[in-house]
């Protein structure tokens, strides 16, 4: 039997910023991950750090990535300091396909007092030579930013093991021990882990572990291609469909939004589409080298917002899970919003919109 104050269950970035925030108040914090940690979902996505269409969404998911937006630039400083690793938070801005999103879009900006722009094609052009130069609307967000979550992850799983978190990988959590309804930690292949504090963090898998709540996966590839460093220099958003630029030339196109439970392979279909949306995007894209393509699986909760709190009715019980397409920017906030419901202290976010509930 292992004891310790916290529990995790999941390795992914929601898992691993909910233990680091745990762990940097003194709390001696387990992580359990049954494949191993920061290859799933966090991996696949491209680190956007924003919400593809922000005014399209709620206004609770709006103040929480807000929140996260702002806890970016310290994590990222503070990881490169102490790792090495620069995790290349970049403020690349977005180039987004107006279309008939120009209304709602311009609408939102004003309120929330955003920076932007609005282009036409001749003008965004001037910033993205390689454009596809169709007469359009394009909006200009120029304070966007996006960050290379592999390398991301990576920083944080040293950072985690800096400030004393326990790894237990390729490890499956078979049952949460409910006792008297309080939680009192976890059963695993490789034996009983106790704490008085247990979080489950493990995104599309979470009803397969706790039925009470339904996350659904939601499989999404990318393909990635490696062309010259001043091919693209900002994020691009069309009908969708995104090209996000990395530093050294790697330009990664995504995504698809698929219903296959829990298939995470490719599909030939898929890298087509993509394909096809990366060249309407930027003809011409599909002559440079196809490096890589791969999928990963979302969790999607019913009405669209993360579940982060405590499960009621249970005692040290608690969730943070169900991101969908969100995860990488709403983690930093979704994982200072947790550690101030388990510390019960007032969160800079109102908790109401994300609370637990159980599925009827």
């Amino acid at each position: 039997m292992t004891t310790s104050d916290c529990i995790i269950v999941g390795g992914g970035i929601v898992g691993m910023l909910s233990a680091r925030e745990l762990a940097r108040q003194g709390l001696e914090t387990i992580l359990i991950d049954c494949q191993v940690s920061g290859r799933q979902c966090s991996w696949a996505g491209g680190g956007i750090l924003s919400s593809l269409y922000p005014w399209q969404v709620a206004s609770e998911l709006e103040d929480l990535c807000a929140l996260s937006q702002c806890l970016y630039p310290i994590l990222s400083e503070n990881l490169r300091e102490v790792t090495g690793i620069d995790p290349e938070l970049w403020r690349c801005g977005m180039l987004i396909h107006a279309g008939e999103e120009s209304a709602p879009a311009l609408d939102w900006a004003h309120r929330k007092n955003i920076p932007h722009v609005i282009l036409k094609t001749d003008k965004a052009v001037l910033m993205v030579p390689a454009l596809n130069q169709v007469p359009a609307s394009w909006i200009w967000l120029p304070e966007l930013a996006q960050i290379r979550n592999p390398r991301l992850l990576s920083a944080l799983k040293i950072n985690l093991r800096q400030v004393g978190v326990k790894f237990f990988e390729q490890t499956e959590v078979t049952r949460i021990i409910i006792r008297q309804q309080k939680a009192q930690g976890v059963e695993t292949a490789r034996g009983v882990f106790t704490a008085p504090i247990t979080i489950i963090a493990c995104g599309a898998w979470t009803s397969r572990l706790w039925p009470g709540i339904t996350i659904k996966p939601m499989r999404g590839q990318m393909l990635c291609y490696q062309a010259e460093r001043d091919f693209l220099k900002t994020m691009v958003l069309k009908n969708g469909q995104y090209a996000i630029p990395r530093r050294d030339g790697h330009v990664l196109v995504g995504s698809t939004v698929e219903d296959v439970g829990f298939d995470s392979g490719t599909s030939a279909a898929a890298r087509m589409s993509l394909a096809a949306a990366a060249e309407d995007m930027l003809p011409g894209i599909n002559k440079y080298p196809l490096t890589g393509h791969w999928s990963g699986l979302r969790p999607a909760t019913p009405g669209g917002l993360p579940c982060i709190g405590p499960w009621p009715g249970t005692e040290g019980l608690y969730l943070n899970t169900g991101h969908n397409r969100n995860g990488l920017v709403l983690a930093p906030g979704s994982a200072r919003l947790l550690l101030d419901l388990v510390l019960q202290r007032t969160p800079p976010v109102s908790p109401a919109a994300f609370r637990p509930v159980a599925s009827h």
